[in-house]
């Protein structure tokens, strides 16, 4: 297991394909850091339901936290109760979830697919976005 993780149960579709058919992550919630962008978070949403986006961009009071299958971000306050996700287990399989290479270039995807106001755009950056996602989860 990856030292200092929690294993909690995972469920729900928004980190696809990433996180497909994963039971649990595992989750660092010592806070010892901030989140960077592009790294996973399983925070507390004003309902008190767990929920795992990752990190797109940030403001000085508020995180813009998005699930890799979704099309529109959440912004929540710094505030929140939250945790990293630094791994998964998939069947008898623990894997990390980072990688230093696809996770920045999904990140700015994200974010040009949101602010984009052209369709043409949005659809070329949602292709590449897939591409990349495929790439991150193998």
């Amino acid at each position: 297991m990856i030292s200092d993780s929690h294993k909690i149960p995972f469920q729900g579709q928004s980190m696809n394909p990433l996180l497909a058919d994963v039971e649990f992550v595992l989750v660092d919630f010592s806070n010892k850091n901030k989140p960077s962008i592009g790294e996973i978070v399983l925070y507390r949403d004003q309902n008190k339901e767990w929920v795992c986006h990752r990190l797109i961009d940030e403001t000085e009071t508020h995180f813009w936290l998005k699930g890799d299958a979704n099309t529109t971000a959440d912004v929540v306050l710094k505030g929140i109760e939250y945790g990293v996700v630094k791994g998964a287990i998939r069947g008898k399989q623990t894997y990390k979830v980072a990688s230093k290479f696809v996770t920045p270039l999904i990140c700015i995807l994200q974010r040009r697919q949101m602010t984009s106001h052209h369709f043409f755009f949005k659809k070329i950056y949602r292709s590449l976005l897939k591409v990349f996602l495929y790439l991150d989860a193998i």
